[in-house]
This record gives structure tokens, sequence and C-alpha cells, in this order.
């Protein structure tokens, strides 16, 4: 399936779009918390355990990318 291609600039209050799935291992979170988002429940499941959400779980920002 061929999508348009649009750059943040291109968003707007409203507009929506469809993107394809993508399943994210442990792995893929903690590589990318690693470089962008070093906050210890993306990087370390057993902290992320005593947490309010109960595991490993994607920085937002990598949900957005």
């Amino acid at each position: 399936m061929q999508h348009e291609l649009i750059y943040f600039d291109d968003l707007a209050v409203g507009r929506t779009f469809t993107t394809d799935a993508l399943t994210l291992s442990a792995q893929d979170i903690t590589r990318f918390a690693a470089e962008f988002d070093l906050q210890p429940f993306h990087l370390d499941n057993m902290v992320a355990r005593a947490t309010l959400l109960g595991g490993l779980v994607a920085s937002g920002r990598h949900t957005a990318a």
C-alpha cells in the first residue's frame, strides 16, 4: 500500500491518516529509549514493573515517530 508522504509541518488539527502496523520488541523499545528518551521505565523491565504501567513501555516519542 502506498501512502502520501507527509511531514510534521503538514499536520493540522483534525487531520487524520492511517499508517501501517508495526510490532515493537522489547529490544526495539530499549534501543530507541537509550538514544532518545532515557526514562527508566523505557529502559529496564524490572524498574517498569514497579510503575503504574506494570511493565516496559515504548516512549511516546517512539510511538509518534
